[in-house]
């Protein structure tokens, strides 16, 4: 057995492939962290079901949070009944954002930075608050416009 094969792991005969390491993890800041809300609104949330077929949860309020350093975001919308139930809390994948429209912004969830397949569209009332909040998620990103 070669010594390449030692520093693996397991053997070669192993029929799974070895553990990748993991460069895309961003590191913990190790100074303070401060959250803001960059942006707050009433909306309306809808859950997609199929291609371009959305079923709608009703009207909400929106806060989308920006943590530093790190540029994280998450997106926190809360239905408007007696409970304020919790519809959405995602950390924002900015390849996860899209424009819907002219008034709408489609988010896919995320589970600890990996996308899941569940997408909301939040539509606002007017097309440029739509923007402001699709700047908003992206901004500091590679994405972002600025």
């Amino acid at each position: 057995m070669s010594s390449r094969s030692l520093s693996m792991n397991g053997s070669i005969e192993d029929p799974s492939p070895p553990t990748s390491p993991i460069d895309d993890v961003p590191p913990v800041p190790t100074g303070p962290v401060t959250s803001t809300i960059s942006a707050q609104m009433k909306c309306k949330v809808f859950l997609k079901q199929n291609h371009a077929q959305w079923k709608s949860l009703g009207s909400a309020k929106l806060k989308l949070y920006h943590q530093e350093p790190g540029n994280m975001k998450q997106l926190v919308v809360e239905a408007e009944d007696k409970h304020h139930s919790v519809l959405i809390s995602t950390i924002v994948l900015t390849d996860g954002v899209e424009r819907v429209g002219k008034t709408g912004v489609a988010v896919e969830l995320s589970d600890r930075g990996a996308r899941t397949g569940i997408i909301y569209m939040i539509q606002l009332r007017k097309e440029d608050a739509a923007q402001g909040l699709f700047d908003g998620l992206l901004a500091g990103s590679d994405r972002s416009l600025r």
